[in-house]
């Protein structure tokens, strides 16, 4: 990826090259972490909507799965869990 920075596109815009890595590698980042906030289902019985693939089939599917590890009731993460 350095490569692709040398020197004209960093003198253009006035950085060094590994500071441009710290940009680019921040935007890759930012960009990833909306699509997972808009991606990523929510709770198997309460599936988030934005998650258009996660259909009614995959959640029974995952109901199914949790019942059978008895933890048929999924519950919410919370701080007082994570201590």
């Amino acid at each position: 990826m350095a490569v692709i920075l040398e020197p004209p596109y960093a003198q253009f815009f006035a950085k060094t090259r590994y500071r441009w890595l710290f940009v680019v590698n921040a935007i890759i980042t930012v960009v990833w972490g909306a699509a997972g906030f808009f991606m990523l289902p929510d709770l198997p019985n309460n599936p988030n909507p934005r998650a258009f693939w996660f259909n009614k089939e995959h959640a029974a599917m995952a109901m199914e799965r949790l019942e059978r590890h008895n933890r048929a009731e999924p519950k919410r993460m919370s701080w007082a869990g994570v201590k």
